[in-house]
């Protein structure tokens, strides 16, 4: 079957929108993205949309700077992780991301009620993009601090409480790496792949499950500064969304690798002049569930059978 896809419906409720993540629960489909007047203003929150058996609520505001702070803050780039039976979802608050803050709740019935956020400890600011990935007792987040020099690390934590921050051995001076994704390639062997300011993404490997890094180096995939996606399916079957292109927010295309090293692209998801960003991915056993960012006034959601990401093929209408 070919991939098909919908906008998620806004019911007016914002003008912009940016920066979804996606989860995948029986027969919910659940969207977070951040929307307001536009990215950065005060009044921009956290936003949830659910499709259940196919049917969109309207979204709900689960999350603003004021309930967070007390103040009106700007709130950027949700995260959903599923992690103890609950799903987390963190998020950041601040003026801009050279000073927001990491936050979190989480909901232990998949979306139909959630706790207050809670700010994350300090210096911690949860995954900045992608979701973090299980790995033996750990949690491993990618995130990165976005003030000046703009460089990656990793947060691990065995119980969502305590917190560890590592850093890669060294980033050869490569600049604007941030918002890390990573693929789980086995045997505690974890790849992170990451956008740059420089026209390329760059990776980092861990040999022993998250625990330390090795130095960032360059790939020769395109990026044009801005976020990517990834997935481990299983063993050998790994998935990574991006744009193609040195300059653009366009093309938006999948690829696919056995070992997270080379890459084929296999499909693309959108194309054409505007802006096609922020992928975000998940996997349900049978389909994987692509969001993405439609020229920061809309969010639209592709399903891919799992089958078909190894045959390029493309069409638009309503999901199933």
């Amino acid at each position: 079957m070919p991939a098909i896809q919908e906008d998620i419906p806004s019911f007016g409720l914002y003008a912009s929108c940016h920066a979804a993540t996606v989860c995948v629960h029986e027969s919910r489909l659940l969207v977070a993205y951040f929307g307001g007047p536009y990215e950065g203003h005060r009044r921009t929150a956290i936003w949830i949309s659910i499709s259940s058996e196919g049917v969109w609520e309207a979204p709900r505001k689960v999350a603003d700077g004021k309930v967070c702070t007390g103040m009106e803050r700007a709130c950027w780039n949700p995260v959903f992780f599923r992690f103890n039976d609950c799903l987390k979802l963190y998020f950041k608050v601040g003026a801009s991301p050279q000073n927001w803050r990491g936050y979190e709740m989480e909901s232990p019935d998949w979306g139909h009620t959630w706790s207050h956020p809670a700010p994350l400890p300090p210096g911690i600011l949860g995954p900045t993009k992608n979701p973090p990935i299980h790995s033996g007792p750990l949690v491993v987040s990618g995130s990165s601090d976005e003030r000046s020099g703009c460089a990656l690390h990793f947060e691990l934590t065995t119980n969502g409480h305590h917190w560890n921050k590592v850093f890669p051995a060294s980033h050869l001076g490569l600049e604007g790496c941030i918002q890390p994704a990573i693929l789980d390639l086995g045997e505690k062997h974890l790849l992170a792949l990451a956008r740059s300011s420089m026209g390329f993404l760059v990776q980092t490997r861990s040999r022993d499950g998250g625990r330390t890094w090795g130095t960032v180096e360059t790939t020769v995939l395109p990026n044009p500064d801005s976020a990517i996606c990834t997935l481990s399916l299983a063993p050998g079957r790994h998935v990574l969304a991006y744009n193609h292109s040195t300059m653009s927010r366009t093309p938006l295309v999948l690829a696919i690798s056995a070992d997270g090293t080379s890459w084929r692209d296999t499909q693309t998801i959108a194309s054409g002049d505007g802006e096609f960003s922020y992928p975000a991915l998940d996997f349900d056993g049978r389909a994987i569930w692509l969001a993405y960012t439609v020229n920061r006034t809309a969010i639209r959601l592709a399903k891919i059978v799992s089958d078909d990401l190894f045959r390029p093929h493309h069409q638009d209408g309503p999901l199933p």
